[in-house]
């Protein structure tokens, strides 16, 4: 690795440069040995206080016919394939539209309350409901979308840019405490990859009495110079309080294009 005055010879900038880009991404659920593979496109557009995502093509396991609880979750979560928010350093602060969530919602919840029954899928629906009606909650469940915090955690610093090496990185990771974040604690390493950035991310979290949870982070990013926007990405968060991994993966399907 270079420790030269810069890491590049025109040093990029810190955070992306305003514009959209393409993804496919998957998710990779793994409990013990059972394990779950949701797939998707995801248009991601980015400002310094904006942030959106357009979810479509899902897959699980690699399949386009899902199983009926598989089919009741996505139709859970489906008016929350397109969000506009409004964003602080990785922190949602604000969540547009709302309006029209609620009114997907609501014809959402009609269509499951006619095509499924059973306890188990009325607690379910009863549940999302909860969710949808708040908005501090709705923010909560967004907050935790593991394709936005990727995406936060592959911003650079002056430290990456300049020396390659930064440590002491704090990042806080939502979705697995509860309603409180985790603060996870680690160091950043950048190098040139060919003509790209190379990008990694390696933390733990600060073990307490109070919060017992063992989970250890690594990301590994693969950036343009240029507009430093992610070309691929792996996240591995794995849980050793529960014995569970989560993979998340990220790789451009089309160039990054400027918005304004």
């Amino acid at each position: 690795m270079s420790h030269s005055a810069c890491i590049t010879a025109d040093a990029p900038e810190h955070k992306p440069v305003i514009g959209n880009k393409m993804y496919h991404c998957t998710s990779t659920i793994a409990v013990d040995s059972v394990q779950k593979t949701y797939g998707f496109d995801v248009l991601l557009e980015y400002s310094e206080n904006f942030f959106s995502w357009k979810k479509s093509n899902f897959t699980i396991n690699g399949k386009t016919s899902f199983e009926k609880a598989d089919r009741l979750y996505l139709h859970l979560t489906s008016p929350l394939n397109t969000i506009e928010l409004g964003c602080k350093e990785g922190k949602v602060t604000a969540l547009y539209q709302k309006k029209e969530i609620t009114k997907e919602w609501e014809r959402t919840k009609a269509k499951l309350q006619s095509e499924y029954s059973g306890k188990v899928a009325e607690q379910l629906i009863e549940a999302y409901d909860r969710h949808y009606s708040s908005p501090g909650k709705l923010i909560q469940f967004l907050q935790a979308d593991g394709v936005f915090q990727l995406f936060y955690r592959g911003f650079l610093n002056n430290h990456l840019v300049y020396q390659g090496f930064s440590s002491g990185i704090q990042h806080q990771l939502f979705g697995f405490s509860g309603v409180e974040p985790i603060t996870i604690l680690g160091n950043k390493t950048l190098q040139m990859e060919g003509t790209d950035l190379k990008l990694q991310y390696l933390a733990t979290t600060q073990n307490t009495k109070d919060d017992p949870l063992d989970i250890t982070v690594d990301d590994n990013f693969i950036l343009d110079p240029k507009s430093t926007w992610i070309k691929k990405a792996t996240a591995t968060i794995h849980n050793k309080t529960n014995n569970s991994r989560t993979t998340i993966t990220l790789k451009s399907k089309q160039p990054w294009r400027r918005t304004r």
